[in-house]
């Protein structure tokens, strides 16, 4: 495939450091709509399907890569490094009792946390698991960790989960979290942020580097 220009060319040459966030590929439970959370649930076969094409579809070399420690991620970000940097802190949700559970099951198990969802994703906290704060916080400060490790003009690759490019997308650009859905990405699509003085502005958003999929009522 004939690499495009790279939409964060312009981001580069002010001198910003940028990183490509990109969702891993498909898995069962992505396909079946189970909440996956921190359950290691490997790649299916379009998974891995996807995360060739992402590679390939990528508009340029990456000058390093990161990765969330669980495999669906690894995996991904492996189709274009041997040896991604693995930081813990890129994980999802940790989504507790709903890890496992398709949306109808999980509403009538918990229907007290998902009204508190709709009306505050922010400070609701999973069954079992963590609030979206508290995501989003350790997020943005393992990306700012990154892009300090980076001269500028780089642009390295975060391979990484729905919740945590949402929620850092909307840190991005300056909405609550509550606006999360209106930051969904697709399986192995990508949204690139260039760090400014410490902050992150949105440079493109889901961008397509594979096939999509359906993701879960709080991502996967």
């Amino acid at each position: 495939m004939d690499r495009v220009r790279a939409p964060w060319e312009h981001a580069r040459t002010q001198g910003e450091v940028v990183l490509v966030l990109v969702r891993h590929g498909q898995t069962a439970w992505n396909a079946t709509r189970r909440f996956l959370g921190r359950t290691d649930v490997p790649l299916d076969a379009t998974g891995l399907a996807q995360a060739r094409r992402a590679a390939a579809a990528l508009p340029e070399p990456l000058s390093a890569v990161y990765s969330s420690p669980l495999s669906r991620a690894l995996r991904t970000a492996r189709a274009v490094v041997d040896d991604p940097v693995v930081v813990e802190d890129l994980a999802e949700l940790n989504q507790g009792a709903l890890e496992g559970l398709d949306g109808p099951t999980a509403i009538q198990r918990f229907p007290d946390f998902f009204r508190a969802w709709a009306e505050d994703p922010e400070h609701a906290t999973v069954p079992g698991g963590e609030r979206l704060r508290d995501l989003q916080d350790r997020v943005l400060a393992a990306m700012g960790g990154i892009a300090r490790r980076h001269e500028p003009g780089e642009v390295v690759g975060v391979y990484t989960h729905q919740m945590v490019i949402a929620s850092a997308t909307c840190a991005a650009r300056g909405e609550p979290l509550v606006r999360w859905r209106d930051n969904r990405v697709g399986n192995t699509h990508m949204t690139a942020l260039a760090w400014v003085a410490g902050a992150p502005r949105v440079v493109v958003q889901r961008v397509p580097l594979g096939d999509d999929a359906e993701a879960e009522v709080l991502g996967a």
